[in-house]
């Protein structure tokens, strides 16, 4: 089962805090999606350099918020394989301010499509469906949003996380890694 957002989002904001690791959880959670939709080998020697790369400058993060970017990359790994555990993008609640929040879903996007960027080298050269995607995040999250505390752009706030989502898990589907099966034949992607 997959851990809550709430609580993901909590535990690495306080492990980074006392880390002194100046990054938002929404950061590192968007550049794992995005390395993860990618499409890169889903093996720690591949993903977790890329993670230190993009996030951390090449420097390994410590072993306390290793361990539970380990724990953040199989959870959602695991709710991208299979879609009933019901992924998510790690935000802050609803309890914050509306503009904390979609100051997070920007950094999800922005860092989601560098790590994508990256991570797939022949994103030019996908569907038709994932170019349009890719296109509507960089032209939505390209510049700051004004953000009024109403219920008209609550609502477009649902709506924004609803797309992104939905970005992110076709993008997964298209570029994620063919699995094997024990016979050494590829069963495709599992959902």
């Amino acid at each position: 089962m997959s851990t809550p957002p709430s609580l993901q989002i909590e535990k690495l904001m306080a492990i980074l805090m006392a880390q002194g690791i100046g990054l938002h959880p929404s950061e590192l959670h968007g550049t794992l999606v995005g390395i993860i939709s990618g499409g890169v080998e889903q093996t720690a020697d591949v993903w977790q350099p890329l993670l230190i790369e993009l996030c951390h400058d090449d420097v390994p993060f410590p072993s306390s918020v290793q361990s539970v970017l380990n724990d953040l990359y199989q959870d959602t790994l695991n709710c991208l394989d299979d879609f009933e555990f019901g992924f998510t993008l790690l935000l802050p609640e609803e309890e914050e301010t509306l503009t904390a929040r979609v100051d997070a879903l920007f950094l999800w996007v922005n860092n989601f499509l560098s790590a994508l960027a990256i991570a797939q080298p022949k994103l030019n050269k996908s569907s038709e469906k994932i170019q349009e995607y890719i296109k509507l995040l960089s032209n939505i999250f390209s510049d700051g949003a004004d953000v009024s505390d109403d219920d008209d752009s609550e609502s477009a706030y649902f709506e924004l996380v609803d797309f992104v989502r939905e970005a992110a898990m076709n993008c997964y589907s298209e570029f994620a890694p063919e699995v094997m099966v024990d016979d050494g034949t590829s069963s495709g992607v599992l959902h």
